[in-house]
């Protein structure tokens, strides 16, 4: 491995970071050129390991497809990882599959997309929906509307897979909290920092996460996945088959009359998913299904935060069933906004009108919790979403 290897990547803190962690090390072994990435928080360039304390050299110039994948997937800032890929004479990564698909372009697919990427070169997304190019509720997303917020795991494996995400949640309005200080429950006996309601008093655990809309987050995803190389993402394409052939999944057949064949698909497409009448019709059983009922029903306005509002960032109103059926939350989102969900059980749902909204959460104790921290005057809703069971 002679000469100094130029690497770098698209997104310019990416790369800062990824210098920050890594060290690109060079061997040869019969032959073949093999590099090995290992992630290390305290190694900021990589020496030749047979002499002659060669550097391999980062620097922000073009990268392969395949190299910045290798980039991508070592950026893991909280685990030791040893990442092994086989180079030849010009630098291309050896043994890659070809091409994979993904059925459906939510928070499911465009994961499943980023997972794909490391061990295939083309990858195609089919979304049935149309999506616009902002943050905005994906239409085939039953509970778009409702409560949504990263925690403290989710956020480390999304900054795994997207380095710099939760940077990129903040700079479009995110709400980051610490967990047992600025998440509170209300209970009939009074306030709480716990679920459990053991906790009274803040706490700090040193455990962060994000609040936001799900369009937000869903946004920040599709945007950091569509800059994948290799990425493909066909929107309004609704695929109506899959191509089988001596008991394998050759690829997909959609509505329009395209084919694209693959060496793997995934439906990542939810409960609107025709999996299993697609295996049926390629002589796999179907598998058994139990359904359980549970008799849940949310409805969720947005509200702007008044002046007085000194609440936290979550608020969960509750109490134990089944005496209590009505619930709700109350969290801080982009845009200056509160997103206050009803939650109703055993039939007692909340209505989806304004007025029907407000007395229910009358009725649930959630406009009294709200009012303690009032000084004159009520929040005045943006908008109210449909009812989700």
């Amino acid at each position: 491995m002679n000469g100094d290897w130029k690497i770098s990547r698209s997104n310019a803190m990416a790369i800062e970071d990824a210098v920050a962690r890594s060290a690109l090390l060079g061997k040869s072994a019969d032959g073949e050129r093999i590099a090995t990435l290992r992630i290390e928080k305290a190694a900021a360039c990589g020496h030749h390991p047979d002499g002659g304390g060669r550097r391999a050299t980062i620097a922000r110039n073009s990268i392969s497809g395949q190299l910045e994948r290798l980039f991508a997937r070592g950026h893991a800032a909280s685990y030791e990882t040893v990442l092994e890929c086989q180079y030849e004479g010009g630098g291309q990564l050896m043994d890659q599959l070809g091409h994979a698909i993904v059925i459906g372009g939510s928070i499911a697919g465009l994961i499943a997309a980023r997972a794909l990427s490391d061990y295939f070169q083309r990858i195609t997304i089919l979304e049935r929906d149309e999506i616009e190019n902002r943050p905005v509720i994906h239409k085939s997303v039953p509970q778009g509307n409702h409560l949504h917020a990263l925690l403290n795991g989710g956020q480390r494996v999304l900054s795994a897979l997207y380095p710099g995400f939760t940077d990129d949640l903040r700079g479009l309005g995110a709400n980051r909290f610490t967990i047992g200080r600025d998440v509170a429950w209300y209970f009939p006996d009074g306030k709480a920092y716990s679920a459990t309601g053991s906790l009274r008093e803040p706490f700090d655990v040193d455990l962060e996460g994000h609040c936001a809309s799900r369009g937000l987050i869903e946004y920040v995803i599709r945007r950091r996945t569509q800059e994948l190389p290799g990425l493909r993402a066909e929107t309004r394409t609704t695929v109506r088959e899959l191509i089988c052939r001596d008991g394998r999944v050759l690829g997909v057949r959609c509505d329009d009359g395209r084919s694209f064949e693959a060496e793997i698909v995934v439906d990542a497409t939810g409960r609107a998913s025709r999996a299993p009448q697609w295996l049926a019709a390629a002589g796999v059983s179907e598998p058994r299904q139990t359904t359980i009922g549970v008799d849940t029903a949310y409805s969720t306005a947005n509200f702007r935060v008044p002046q007085w509002y000194d609440g936290e960032s979550l608020v969960f109103i509750t109490g134990p069933p089944p005496t209590f059926t009505r619930r709700g939350y109350i969290i801080r989102i982009e845009n200056g906004s509160l997103l206050v969900s009803l939650i109703g059980r055993f039939g007692d749902y909340p209505p989806t009108d304004r007025e029907g909204f407000l007395g229910f959460a009358k009725g649930a104790a959630l406009r009294s919790r709200v009012e303690n921290h009032k000084r004159g005057r009520a929040a005045q809703p943006d908008c109210a979403s449909s009812i989700s069971h």
